[in-house]
């Protein structure tokens, strides 16, 4: 786990978290997906990945984020086992 691994995603509540959009993007670069690879992957629009991805902080229902962790969690396992993104959408 590196440093920038302990920047913290989320803030909790009970049911919306924050999200932050400019870590968003640097864990899913390092995932290797694009923005529409991810969405894609999570189950919705590119446009609406593109909004999550902001460089803002995002209130967001605490399903959206689970979807999110799982997403990521699915990347890096499948990063780490020789995968492709273009792989992760089939």
């Amino acid at each position: 786990m590196s440093n920038n691994d302990r920047i913290p995603l989320f803030s909790r509540s009970r049911l919306h978290q924050t999200l932050d959009g400019t870590e968003l993007v640097r864990r899913r670069e390092a995932c290797g997906l694009t923005a529409k690879a991810f969405a894609a992957l999570c189950g919705w629009s590119p446009s609406y990945q593109c909004k999550l991805e902001r460089p803002e902080f995002w209130e967001i229902h605490r399903n959206t984020a689970i979807t999110i962790e799982m997403a990521l969690k699915v990347s890096r396992q499948a990063l780490i086992a020789g995968q492709t993104g273009n792989e992760l959408k089939s």
